[in-house]
């Protein structure tokens, strides 16, 4: 047991290891994020301890977790690295202010109406944030540093990837007025109907459903992996296509078909757990959730107002 006393000068750069090895749990792992090699971990954590004069880490089955004392000042030292990266970009920053990066990765229809958005009004608070937003439906691997953030339709099982829910949305069937009053409303099988498919939708899956239906009896007449694409067939009567409700309810060239069904889904805002402590990328993740907070809001308003007529 060290001694509980201030032995010598605390090194401020040993707080940034100490951080490493709570949040990776061994010693190599934080070595890795690091970029040095384990030995220097260890004596940096031991140079740390030693002139705090307790032990903040101790050895467990997997690794290494923060002992009560440990568990007690990791608070300050986020705030410590948080500081230490505001410092950073003060001092490099010109008068314009320092550039910062943010990777974000998405589909086009969440982008168009939730992301793009969110960044609009965030530019307004933070001029000097820059954003490389990607959008397929396709997922990057956060673990691989591919994207700062996603915000997707699955919920991550790996332990360092952060999930935070930020709406649940339903998927309904949609087409025009036009097509409707030439092809009459569909029947709960499509059949005699021409279907529309997403493609990333229609490969995850055996079945081909639309709004929760079997859509395999219709005709598939065009198969498209842009939302907008889709968007746009629909709009132009080429027959009946599944949309978000948020997309497809907003759209006065679109009405609702088997009206009675749907198929729900949830949207999660994903960010590695480093990353995440980013001050740019919580940034951007906090306007993103705003974007959705806000919808929410506006779509129980607007019950509210149609009940109240």
């Amino acid at each position: 047991m060290l001694q509980k006393r201030m032995a010598m000068p605390m090194d401020w750069d040993d707080v940034r290891f100490f951080l490493a090895v709570t949040r990776a749990g061994t010693l190599a792992s934080a070595a890795r994020s690091l970029g040095v090699d384990q030995t220097t971990v260890g004596r940096r954590l031991a140079s740390l301890e030693e002139s705090v004069g307790q032990t903040l880490l101790e050895r467990a089955p997997t690794g290494f977790s923060p002992t009560e004392v440990g568990r007690r000042v990791i608070g300050a030292a986020e705030t410590m690295a948080d500081a230490a990266g505001d410092f950073e970009i003060a001092a490099r920053s010109d008068e314009a202010g320092a550039v910062e990066n943010v990777r974000v990765a998405t589909t086009d229809s969440l982008a168009e109406h939730f992301v793009i958005p969110a960044l609009a009004t965030l530019r307004a608070r933070k001029p000097n944030v820059n954003v490389d937003l990607q959008t397929a439906w396709a997922r990057v691997n956060l673990l691989r540093g591919e994207a700062d953030i996603a915000v997707r339709l699955v919920r991550p099982t790996h332990r360092r990837l952060v999930a935070r829910k930020v709406a649940d949305f339903a998927m309904r069937a949609y087409a025009s007025p036009a097509y409707v009053a030439a092809r009459g409303m569909p029947a709960s099988d499509f059949r005699g109907h021409d279907v529309l498919a997403y493609t990333a939708a229609r490969e995850a899956s055996s079945n081909f459903t639309l709004a929760g239906l079997d859509a395999r009896p219709g005709r598939n007449v065009l198969q498209t992996n842009s939302g907008s694409a889709l968007l746009r067939a629909a709009r132009d009567g080429l027959g009946v296509a599944e949309l978000p409700s948020y997309v497809g309810d907003a759209d006065p060239g679109l009405v609702r078909v088997c009206a009675n069904h749907a198929r729900f889904y949830s949207v999660y805002l994903v960010s590695h757990e480093d990353r995440r402590r980013v001050r740019a990328v919580r940034a951007v993740s906090e306007a993103i959730a705003a974007a959705f907070d806000g919808y929410r809001a506006s779509a129980r308003q607007a019950v509210r107002s149609k009940r109240s007529r």
